[in-house]
């Protein structure tokens, strides 16, 4: 089992720890503002309710093109 207690849903009110982990863990590849650039990974905003692999630069990821 985990350490540190239940995790913290969309409601609870802990934007700021969401907000570190987000930085810690997601930021290198990821951003999540309204029209902000794709990284290695697609921007995240608006990903709710999105069907998954609808972002371009994800699409052309280097591995999709081997010929074999």
């Amino acid at each position: 089992m985990g350490k540190g207690g239940p995790a913290a849903g969309p409601d609870d009110g802990k934007a700021d720890a969401g907000a570190k982990l987000f930085k810690a863990k997601c930021a290198t590849c990821h951003t999540a503002n309204d029209g902000g650039p794709n990284k290695q990974g697609p921007n995240l905003f608006g990903v709710m309710g999105r069907q998954s692999g609808q972002v371009r630069a994800v699409l052309r990821r280097r591995f999709l093109f081997v010929k074999f």
